[in-house]
Protein backbone atom coordinates (compact mmCIF):
# COMPACT_ATOMS: atom_id res chain seq x y z
CA UNK A 1 0.00 0.00 0.00
CA UNK A 2 2.64 2.49 0.96
CA UNK A 3 4.78 1.59 -2.12
CA UNK A 4 1.75 2.68 -4.38
CA UNK A 5 0.99 6.03 -2.39
CA UNK A 6 4.69 6.96 -3.37
CA UNK A 7 4.06 5.88 -6.96
CA UNK A 8 1.03 8.39 -7.20
CA UNK A 9 2.83 11.15 -5.68
CA UNK A 10 5.84 11.03 -8.13
CA UNK A 11 3.74 10.36 -11.12
CA UNK A 12 1.36 13.15 -10.13
CA UNK A 13 4.52 15.33 -9.64
CA UNK A 14 5.39 14.65 -12.73
CA UNK A 15 2.15 15.30 -14.51
CA UNK A 16 2.25 18.80 -13.05
CA UNK A 17 5.52 19.83 -13.69
CA UNK A 18 5.46 22.27 -16.78
CA UNK A 19 7.98 24.47 -18.53
CA UNK A 20 10.23 26.96 -16.68
CA UNK A 21 10.72 28.78 -20.29
CA UNK A 22 7.06 28.24 -22.19
CA UNK A 23 5.75 31.05 -24.13
CA UNK A 24 2.64 31.36 -25.62
CA UNK A 25 1.69 31.25 -28.92
CA UNK A 26 0.02 34.44 -29.14
CA UNK A 27 2.70 36.00 -27.52
CA UNK A 28 5.41 34.69 -30.63
CA UNK A 29 6.18 36.77 -33.74
CA UNK A 30 7.77 34.03 -36.28
CA UNK A 31 9.75 35.89 -38.04
CA UNK A 32 9.42 34.68 -41.69
CA UNK A 33 11.35 37.51 -43.84
CA UNK A 34 14.21 40.37 -43.20
CA UNK A 35 15.56 42.44 -45.55
CA UNK A 36 18.94 44.34 -45.01
CA UNK A 37 20.05 47.76 -46.31
CA UNK A 38 22.81 49.36 -45.28
CA UNK A 39 21.99 52.58 -42.96
CA UNK A 40 23.30 55.71 -44.28
CA UNK A 41 22.57 59.04 -41.79
CA UNK A 42 21.02 61.71 -43.15
CA UNK A 43 23.70 65.20 -42.70
CA UNK A 44 21.52 66.38 -39.90
CA UNK A 45 22.32 63.07 -38.04
CA UNK A 46 26.23 63.03 -39.05
CA UNK A 47 26.12 66.91 -37.52
CA UNK A 48 24.23 65.95 -34.54
CA UNK A 49 26.82 63.19 -34.15
CA UNK A 50 30.11 64.78 -34.14
CA UNK A 51 28.61 67.51 -31.89
CA UNK A 52 27.69 64.76 -29.08
CA UNK A 53 31.66 63.73 -29.63
CA UNK A 54 30.86 59.51 -29.03
CA UNK A 55 33.24 57.23 -28.38
CA UNK A 56 35.05 56.48 -31.87
CA UNK A 57 34.05 52.76 -31.66
CA UNK A 58 30.28 53.59 -31.98
CA UNK A 59 31.12 56.21 -35.55
CA UNK A 60 33.14 53.04 -36.87
CA UNK A 61 30.11 50.64 -36.47
CA UNK A 62 28.04 49.45 -39.65
CA UNK A 63 24.56 50.43 -39.03
CA UNK A 64 22.07 48.22 -41.36
CA UNK A 65 18.01 49.07 -41.64
CA UNK A 66 16.33 45.37 -40.82
CA UNK A 67 13.14 44.92 -42.12
CA UNK A 68 11.25 41.89 -40.17
CA UNK A 69 7.94 40.23 -41.95
CA UNK A 70 5.98 38.32 -40.02
CA UNK A 71 2.85 36.07 -40.53
CA UNK A 72 -0.46 38.06 -38.99
CA UNK A 73 -1.69 35.25 -36.81
CA UNK A 74 -6.28 34.81 -35.83
CA UNK A 75 -7.42 36.49 -39.24
CA UNK A 76 -9.64 35.25 -41.98
CA UNK A 77 -7.57 36.89 -44.95
CA UNK A 78 -3.70 36.24 -44.58
CA UNK A 79 -0.73 39.19 -44.91
CA UNK A 80 2.07 39.98 -43.20
CA UNK A 81 2.56 42.36 -39.93
CA UNK A 82 6.46 44.37 -41.06
CA UNK A 83 8.65 46.24 -38.63
CA UNK A 84 12.01 48.06 -39.36
CA UNK A 85 14.38 49.25 -37.26
CA UNK A 86 17.88 50.36 -37.08
CA UNK A 87 21.08 48.89 -35.65
CA UNK A 88 24.38 47.22 -36.39
CA UNK A 89 23.48 43.46 -35.95
CA UNK A 90 20.32 40.93 -35.33
CA UNK A 91 21.03 40.79 -31.76
CA UNK A 92 20.96 44.07 -31.10
CA UNK A 93 17.88 44.97 -33.21
CA UNK A 94 16.56 42.02 -31.07
CA UNK A 95 17.36 44.23 -27.89
CA UNK A 96 16.03 47.39 -29.20
CA UNK A 97 12.45 45.74 -30.43
CA UNK A 98 11.45 44.62 -27.12
CA UNK A 99 10.13 48.51 -26.26
CA UNK A 100 8.59 48.33 -29.44
CA UNK A 101 6.47 45.13 -29.17
CA UNK A 102 4.85 42.84 -26.21
CA UNK A 103 5.94 39.74 -28.61
CA UNK A 104 8.97 37.54 -28.75
CA UNK A 105 10.54 37.42 -32.08
CA UNK A 106 11.64 33.92 -32.60
CA UNK A 107 13.99 32.97 -35.94
CA UNK A 108 13.09 29.30 -36.47
CA UNK A 109 10.61 29.55 -39.28
CA UNK A 110 12.90 32.22 -41.16
CA UNK A 111 12.44 31.66 -44.63
CA UNK A 112 14.11 34.34 -46.77
CA UNK A 113 17.30 37.18 -46.24
CA UNK A 114 17.18 39.42 -49.08
CA UNK A 115 20.26 41.81 -48.91
CA UNK A 116 20.46 45.33 -50.60
CA UNK A 117 23.55 45.18 -53.27
CA UNK A 118 25.11 48.24 -51.29
CA UNK A 119 25.62 45.87 -48.22
CA UNK A 120 27.45 43.45 -50.34
CA UNK A 121 29.70 46.30 -51.53
CA UNK A 122 31.44 46.96 -48.34
CA UNK A 123 33.85 44.12 -48.00
CA UNK A 124 33.80 44.12 -44.30
CA UNK A 125 29.67 44.81 -43.81
CA UNK A 126 29.32 41.69 -46.00
CA UNK A 127 31.59 40.06 -43.75
CA UNK A 128 29.67 40.84 -40.45
CA UNK A 129 26.30 40.22 -42.35
CA UNK A 130 27.45 36.31 -43.15
CA UNK A 131 28.64 35.68 -39.89
CA UNK A 132 25.88 36.77 -37.93
CA UNK A 133 23.21 34.33 -40.51
CA UNK A 134 26.20 31.88 -40.43
CA UNK A 135 26.01 31.98 -36.66
CA UNK A 136 22.99 32.30 -35.32
CA UNK A 137 21.81 29.44 -33.29
CA UNK A 138 18.33 29.38 -34.76
CA UNK A 139 19.13 30.52 -38.43
CA UNK A 140 18.72 27.37 -40.55
CA UNK A 141 21.04 26.38 -43.42
CA UNK A 142 18.24 26.37 -45.89
CA UNK A 143 16.99 29.71 -45.39
CA UNK A 144 17.34 31.45 -48.90
CA UNK A 145 20.00 34.35 -49.26
CA UNK A 146 19.01 36.94 -52.05
CA UNK A 147 20.42 40.47 -53.13
CA UNK A 148 18.98 43.01 -55.01
CA UNK A 149 19.44 46.58 -56.31
CA UNK A 150 16.34 47.85 -54.81
CA UNK A 151 16.02 48.30 -51.37
CA UNK A 152 15.43 45.14 -49.36
CA UNK A 153 12.60 46.76 -47.15
CA UNK A 154 10.61 46.89 -50.67
CA UNK A 155 11.23 43.30 -51.35
CA UNK A 156 9.95 42.55 -47.55
CA UNK A 157 6.66 44.72 -48.50
CA UNK A 158 5.82 42.91 -51.33
CA UNK A 159 2.32 41.18 -50.41
CA UNK A 160 2.05 38.39 -53.30
CA UNK A 161 -1.79 37.12 -54.34
CA UNK A 162 -0.52 33.84 -55.01
CA UNK A 163 1.00 33.86 -51.35
CA UNK A 164 0.09 36.74 -49.22
CA UNK A 165 3.06 35.21 -46.90
CA UNK A 166 6.28 36.68 -48.36
CA UNK A 167 8.97 34.56 -46.87
CA UNK A 168 6.78 31.30 -47.49
CA UNK A 169 6.48 32.18 -51.51
CA UNK A 170 9.93 33.27 -52.40
CA UNK A 171 11.36 30.07 -50.49
CA UNK A 172 8.70 27.99 -52.17
CA UNK A 173 9.53 29.24 -56.30
CA UNK A 174 13.14 27.74 -54.63
CA UNK A 175 11.59 24.89 -53.83
CA UNK A 176 9.78 24.27 -57.46
CA UNK A 177 11.26 21.05 -59.32
CA UNK A 178 10.35 22.61 -62.38
CA UNK A 179 11.85 25.68 -61.48
CA UNK A 180 13.96 27.13 -64.48
CA UNK A 181 18.04 27.68 -63.66
CA UNK A 182 18.01 31.10 -64.14
CA UNK A 183 19.35 32.11 -61.07
CA UNK A 184 21.83 30.43 -58.54
CA UNK A 185 20.64 28.21 -56.06
CA UNK A 186 19.46 30.12 -53.03
CA UNK A 187 20.54 28.32 -50.16
CA UNK A 188 22.74 29.48 -47.68
CA UNK A 189 24.93 26.59 -46.99
CA UNK A 190 25.85 26.01 -50.75
CA UNK A 191 26.24 30.28 -50.91
CA UNK A 192 28.15 29.83 -47.54
CA UNK A 193 30.38 27.19 -48.71
CA UNK A 194 31.77 28.55 -51.83
CA UNK A 195 32.42 31.91 -49.85
CA UNK A 196 34.38 29.50 -47.08
CA UNK A 197 36.24 28.01 -50.21
CA UNK A 198 37.03 30.39 -52.66
CA UNK A 199 35.54 33.91 -51.58
CA UNK A 200 33.55 33.76 -54.58
CA UNK A 201 29.90 33.01 -55.60
CA UNK A 202 27.06 33.80 -57.12
CA UNK A 203 23.51 34.71 -54.99
CA UNK A 204 20.26 34.93 -56.91
CA UNK A 205 18.92 38.22 -57.98
CA UNK A 206 15.46 39.57 -56.73
CA UNK A 207 13.31 42.23 -58.52
CA UNK A 208 9.62 43.39 -56.85
CA UNK A 209 6.86 43.94 -58.85
CA UNK A 210 3.35 45.21 -57.65
CA UNK A 211 1.68 42.11 -56.45
CA UNK A 212 4.82 39.53 -57.02
CA UNK A 213 8.56 39.06 -57.59
CA UNK A 214 10.73 37.82 -59.75
CA UNK A 215 14.23 36.16 -59.28
CA UNK A 216 16.11 37.24 -62.41
CA UNK A 217 20.00 36.16 -62.68
CA UNK A 218 22.53 36.44 -59.84
CA UNK A 219 24.61 38.66 -58.07
CA UNK A 220 29.08 37.85 -58.52
CA UNK A 221 30.90 38.13 -55.60
CA UNK A 222 34.29 38.37 -55.81
CA UNK A 223 36.89 37.88 -52.62
CA UNK A 224 34.12 39.00 -50.02
CA UNK A 225 32.48 42.28 -52.31
CA UNK A 226 29.51 42.50 -55.03
CA UNK A 227 31.13 43.45 -58.57
CA UNK A 228 27.93 43.21 -60.61
CA UNK A 229 25.01 41.39 -62.35
CA UNK A 230 24.96 38.64 -64.08
CA UNK A 231 21.67 38.29 -66.44
CA UNK A 232 19.42 35.50 -66.92
CA UNK A 233 20.88 33.98 -70.18
CA UNK A 234 24.67 33.98 -68.70
CA UNK A 235 23.31 32.68 -64.89
CA UNK A 236 21.72 29.17 -66.62
CA UNK A 237 24.91 29.11 -68.71
CA UNK A 238 27.24 28.69 -66.13
CA UNK A 239 24.88 26.43 -63.87
CA UNK A 240 24.45 24.07 -67.09
CA UNK A 241 28.69 24.56 -66.81
CA UNK A 242 29.03 23.76 -63.43
CA UNK A 243 26.73 20.84 -63.76
CA UNK A 244 23.94 22.43 -61.58
CA UNK A 245 20.78 22.89 -63.95
CA UNK A 246 18.55 20.17 -64.21
CA UNK A 247 15.59 21.07 -67.61
CA UNK A 248 15.93 23.84 -69.08
CA UNK A 249 13.86 25.91 -72.03
CA UNK A 250 15.69 25.95 -75.40
CA UNK A 251 14.32 27.70 -78.34
CA UNK A 252 15.65 26.62 -81.68
CA UNK A 253 14.67 30.18 -83.39
CA UNK A 254 13.62 29.97 -87.26
CA UNK A 255 14.90 26.81 -88.07
CA UNK A 256 13.78 26.57 -91.77
CA UNK A 257 11.57 29.61 -90.53
CA UNK A 258 10.00 27.82 -87.92
CA UNK A 259 10.21 28.27 -84.14
CA UNK A 260 11.48 25.20 -82.11
CA UNK A 261 10.95 25.00 -78.54
CA UNK A 262 13.24 21.93 -76.89
CA UNK A 263 13.26 21.14 -73.19
CA UNK A 264 16.61 19.98 -72.29
CA UNK A 265 17.60 17.94 -69.33
CA UNK A 266 21.05 18.20 -68.63
CA UNK A 267 23.45 16.02 -66.91
CA UNK A 268 26.38 15.99 -64.69
CA UNK A 269 28.65 18.69 -66.92
CA UNK A 270 33.04 16.62 -66.64
CA UNK A 271 35.39 18.77 -66.88
CA UNK A 272 39.24 17.70 -68.75
CA UNK A 273 42.57 19.23 -68.11
CA UNK A 274 44.17 19.67 -71.49
CA UNK A 275 48.22 19.20 -70.77
CA UNK A 276 49.84 22.23 -72.22
CA UNK A 277 52.93 24.12 -71.43
CA UNK A 278 52.11 27.70 -72.76
CA UNK A 279 48.65 27.71 -70.75
CA UNK A 280 45.83 26.07 -69.17
CA UNK A 281 43.17 24.40 -71.33
CA UNK A 282 39.99 22.96 -69.61
CA UNK A 283 37.55 21.03 -71.79
CA UNK A 284 33.60 20.99 -70.36
CA UNK A 285 31.97 17.98 -71.80
CA UNK A 286 27.94 18.88 -71.56
CA UNK A 287 25.74 15.69 -71.76
CA UNK A 288 22.06 16.45 -72.37
CA UNK A 289 18.59 14.65 -73.44
CA UNK A 290 16.01 16.97 -75.26
CA UNK A 291 11.83 17.01 -76.01
CA UNK A 292 11.01 18.63 -78.83
CA UNK A 293 7.67 20.32 -77.74
CA UNK A 294 6.35 21.57 -81.04
CA UNK A 295 6.54 21.95 -84.35
CA UNK A 296 3.87 24.06 -86.99
CA UNK A 297 1.02 22.09 -87.92
CA UNK A 298 1.24 20.91 -91.58
CA UNK A 299 4.61 22.99 -91.73
CA UNK A 300 7.98 22.88 -93.72
CA UNK A 301 9.28 20.26 -90.21
CA UNK A 302 8.45 16.68 -90.22
CA UNK A 303 9.88 16.75 -86.32
CA UNK A 304 9.28 12.71 -87.10
CA UNK A 305 11.68 12.21 -89.66
CA UNK A 306 15.01 10.77 -88.20
CA UNK A 307 17.12 13.10 -90.41
CA UNK A 308 15.18 15.95 -89.53
CA UNK A 309 15.85 14.98 -86.00
CA UNK A 310 19.50 14.52 -86.31
CA UNK A 311 20.12 18.20 -88.04
CA UNK A 312 17.46 19.73 -85.26
CA UNK A 313 20.07 18.12 -82.74
CA UNK A 314 22.84 19.67 -84.39
CA UNK A 315 21.73 23.15 -84.34
CA UNK A 316 20.63 22.75 -80.70
CA UNK A 317 24.46 21.48 -80.25
CA UNK A 318 25.55 24.43 -81.44
CA UNK A 319 22.70 26.96 -80.07
CA UNK A 320 23.83 25.64 -77.05
CA UNK A 321 27.67 26.19 -77.20
CA UNK A 322 27.50 29.43 -78.77
CA UNK A 323 25.19 31.01 -75.72
CA UNK A 324 27.86 29.01 -73.39
CA UNK A 325 30.93 30.56 -74.97
CA UNK A 326 29.35 33.77 -74.92
CA UNK A 327 28.83 33.56 -70.66
CA UNK A 328 31.87 32.14 -70.44
CA UNK A 329 33.70 35.15 -72.26
CA UNK A 330 31.44 37.54 -70.00
CA UNK A 331 32.70 35.85 -66.53
CA UNK A 332 36.42 35.90 -67.44
CA UNK A 333 36.60 39.15 -69.67
CA UNK A 334 34.15 41.59 -67.03
CA UNK A 335 34.18 39.83 -63.90
CA UNK A 336 37.19 38.29 -63.68
CA UNK A 337 35.67 35.74 -61.35
CA UNK A 338 35.88 31.78 -61.39
CA UNK A 339 32.10 30.97 -60.55
CA UNK A 340 32.77 28.57 -62.79
CA UNK A 341 33.94 26.55 -59.80
CA UNK A 342 37.52 25.85 -62.14
CA UNK A 343 39.43 26.40 -59.01
CA UNK A 344 37.66 23.87 -56.73
CA UNK A 345 38.48 21.56 -60.30
CA UNK A 346 41.85 21.79 -59.93
CA UNK A 347 41.64 21.15 -56.41
CA UNK A 348 40.52 18.44 -55.71
CA UNK A 349 41.56 16.41 -59.26
CA UNK A 350 45.19 18.26 -59.90
CA UNK A 351 46.65 19.61 -56.78
CA UNK A 352 49.75 19.75 -57.88
CA UNK A 353 48.96 22.19 -59.98
CA UNK A 354 46.86 24.33 -58.08
CA UNK A 355 49.51 24.71 -56.09
CA UNK A 356 51.43 26.27 -58.16
CA UNK A 357 48.83 28.56 -59.66
CA UNK A 358 46.58 29.29 -56.45
CA UNK A 359 48.22 32.43 -55.22
CA UNK A 360 47.47 33.77 -58.50
CA UNK A 361 44.83 32.56 -59.88
CA UNK A 362 42.74 35.68 -59.64
CA UNK A 363 44.76 36.83 -62.77
CA UNK A 364 45.53 33.87 -64.47
CA UNK A 365 41.35 32.71 -64.85
CA UNK A 366 40.73 35.34 -67.40
CA UNK A 367 42.93 34.01 -69.59
CA UNK A 368 42.87 30.31 -69.72
CA UNK A 369 41.31 28.07 -72.32
CA UNK A 370 37.88 26.84 -71.85
CA UNK A 371 36.58 25.05 -74.77
CA UNK A 372 32.69 23.50 -74.53
CA UNK A 373 31.69 20.34 -76.11
CA UNK A 374 27.99 20.03 -76.18
CA UNK A 375 26.49 16.55 -77.01
CA UNK A 376 22.60 16.65 -77.28
CA UNK A 377 20.44 13.66 -78.05
CA UNK A 378 16.88 13.91 -79.15
CA UNK A 379 15.17 11.53 -77.19
CA UNK A 380 11.46 12.27 -78.04
CA UNK A 381 9.00 14.03 -79.76
CA UNK A 382 6.11 15.71 -78.25
CA UNK A 383 3.58 15.11 -81.19
CA UNK A 384 1.21 13.14 -82.85
CA UNK A 385 0.79 11.47 -86.02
Amino acid sequence: MHKKIVICIALTTLLLTGCWDQIEIEDILQVGAIGIDKYVPAAEDNKSINDKQPIEEEIEKNLFIYTFAFPELNIEELSNIVISSVGDSLYSIGRSLTNRTNHEMIYGHLRVVVLNSDVAKDERAFREILDEVEDHEFISRRVILLMTDEAAADIINVNPEINPIVGRFISEMFSRKDRSPRAQRGDISSILGDIHESGNALIPKIISGEKDVKISGAGVINNYEFIGWLDELDTTQVMIFRGDADIVGTRIPDYKGVNIPIDVQYKKSKLKLVESEDNIKIVAEIQAEGDIKRASFEGKVDTLNPDVVKDIEKTACDTVKKQMESAIDNVQKEFKTDVLNIDRFLRRYHYDLWEEVRGDWDEIFPNIDIEVDVNLKIRRVGLAR
